[in-house]
């Protein structure tokens, strides 16, 4: 027969069981505790954050620093290499070539109003170089769309796409002299999420065009559009 343990083992047993559980819910509750803390640290850090951007941004609005030199998007006038015949044929094929030309906005991007914003806020030209880039892109896609032979039925419709991309070139453009123009650089930010709602209507209106003449693209055939706005 099996001697039972000793009382004071059990007691010296239960004893340490305590103090191990009350160690364990101590380490917890100190980890919670200092997670909790730099949550609120960080959450504290962005709202400042928030702040001063908002702060800088209406200072510079009521300052009237640049003002006098705000300017219209002006776009150059464009006219399309038309084909002389329309087909389904050549219809799709330009729609490959469209696919083609718009493919590096599908690549992600900065975002232009948080550099603008980020470079007045902290008056680092650093940031300026990420509008720079953005603006190249742009460019570059309007060159490629102008190179296209456009089917007559597409003509309009292409038209209105090189004229929104354009046009965010030069909003962008603008938007790079925030720390000389800040009036004209933070106006011209709002333009910005207004010219990418019409770029999406241009590309809806395109791809109503294909749809309507029975066109269809297969998923690798097709180029997603990405706006980080």
């Amino acid at each position: 027969m099996r001697r039972l343990p000793n009382k004071k083992i059990i007691i010296l047993v239960v004893t340490l069981l305590f103090v191990v559980v009350g160690v364990l819910w101590y380490v917890g509750y100190k980890d919670k505790a200092d997670k909790k803390a730099k949550e609120l640290e960080y959450y504290n850090q962005l709202t400042t954050e928030q702040k001063n951007l908002a702060s800088v941004t209406s200072e510079a609005l009521q300052s009237g620093n640049g003002l006098d030199t705000l300017k219209g998007i002006i776009v150059p006038s464009y006219q399309p290499n038309i084909a002389s015949t329309s087909s389904l044929e050549a219809l799709k094929k330009y729609g490959d070539e469209l696919t083609e030309a718009t493919l590096p906005l599908s690549q992600k991007r900065d975002n232009g109003n948080l550099a603008m914003l980020t470079a007045l806020d902290e008056k680092n030209p650093d940031e300026i170089k990420k509008l720079v880039d953005l603006r190249i892109v742009y460019e570059g896609v309007v060159m490629d769309l102008k190179k296209i032979t456009v089917p007559p039925e597409a003509d309009q419709p292409h038209r209105n796409l090189v004229f929104t991309l354009s046009t965010i070139s030069q909003i962008i453009s603008n938007m790079e002299k925030v720390l000389q123009e800040p009036v004209l650089a933070l106006q011209s930010g709002q333009l910005l999420n207004k010219q990418y709602v019409e770029l999406y209507k241009n590309l809806d209106d395109l791809n109503n065009l294909f749809k309507n003449k029975g066109i269809h693209f297969s998923e690798e055939e097709k180029a997603p559009i990405y706006i980080n706005n």
